[in-house]
C-alpha cells in the first residue's frame, strides 16, 4: 500500500482510480485504485492519497488484526489485563505500564503490538484509548516532553527517560488496527468507530491525515 502526494493536479494525474473511488478531506482529493503487482509477484492494494510530502509504502495487506503482543532484540512485550509488560531476554520483568491516559482514567485494552525495526521500538494501540504510543528500546533515546510544545523549548517541561517511556500521540479515535511504514516514522491505523483511516508521524507525535474510502474501495 502506498501513501504518496502529487504535486500535480487530480486532472494530470496518470495513474486516476476508477469512477467512484475518491474521497475528499479539506478540499483535498483521496482515491483508490485495484491491487498492482509488486516487484515481488503478490498484489498490493495501492492507495494514493494527496496528503503527506514523501511517499509511504505499509505491506500487504495494509492493515491487519495484529496480536497484542511483539518480539524483537531480546525484549518481549504483551497484554496482561490493563496493563503492558515489558520483558527482556532474561525473561524479567523489565517495566510494566498501565493502559490509561496521561491525565488518568479507565485503563483500555490493548488493540495491537508491533515492533518498528528502524526506530528500535514497539508501537502499540488501543481499543478504547485515543493514543498511539510508542515505546523506545534505544537507550539513546531523547528525552520524552509530555507538555506543550512551548513548554520545552523554554525549558519549561520535566523531560521523562526516553529509553523504555512512553511517547504518547493523541487521536482522535482508538485506533484497532495499524499498519507501519519500515522506512519512515509513518503509521497507518484504522480506527474502531467508522473505520476511518488515520496517518500518524511519529517524530512530531501527531495525526498528519485522516480520510475514508469510498465503499468500493476499501481496504481489506
Amino acid at each position: 500500500m502506498v501513501i504518496s502526494r502529487s504535486q500535480s493536479t487530480p486532472s494530470s494525474r496518470t495513474d486516476r482510480p476508477p469512477s467512484g473511488s475518491t474521497a475528499s478531506r479539506g478540499g483535498q482529493a483521496v482515491t483508490a485504485r485495484p491491487p498492482v503487482s509488486s516487484s515481488g509477484g503478490r498484489a498490493r492494494q495501492a492507495i494514493a492519497a494527496v496528503l503527506v510530502g514523501a511517499a509511504a509504502w505499509f505491506p500487504s495487506p495494509p492493515l491487519h488484526a495484529a496480536e497484542p503482543s511483539a518480539a524483537a532484540d531480546g525484549w518481549r512485550i504483551e497484554a496482561q489485563g490493563p496493563r503492558l509488560v515489558l520483558r527482556g531476554a532474561d525473561g524479567r520483568v523489565a517495566k510494566e505500564y498501565t493502559t490509561t491516559a496521561l491525565e488518568g482514567g479507565p485503563a483500555s485494552p490493548v488493540a495491537a503490538v508491533v515492533h518498528q525495526p528502524r526506530r528500535r521500538s514497539f508501537v502499540v494501540a488501543f481499543t478504547q484509548l485515543a493514543e498511539l504510543w510508542e515505546i523506545s528500546l534505544d537507550p539513546a533515546a531523547d528525552p520524552i516532553h509530555d507538555g506543550l510544545v512551548h513548554d520545552y523549548r523554554m525549558g519549561e517541561a520535566i523531560p521523562k527517560p526516553g529509553y523504555l517511556g512512553v511517547r504518547r500521540t493523541k487521536l482522535p479515535e482508538p485506533l484497532c488496527t495499524i499498519a507501519l511504514d519500515a522506512a519512515s516514522a509513518l503509521v497507518l491505523g484504522r480506527g474502531c468507530a467508522g473505520g476511518a483511516l488515520h496517518l500518524v508521524q511519529l517524530d512530531v507525535r501527531r495525526r498528519i491525515a485522516g480520510f475514508v474510502l469510498a465503499p468500493e474501495a476499501a481496504v481489506r
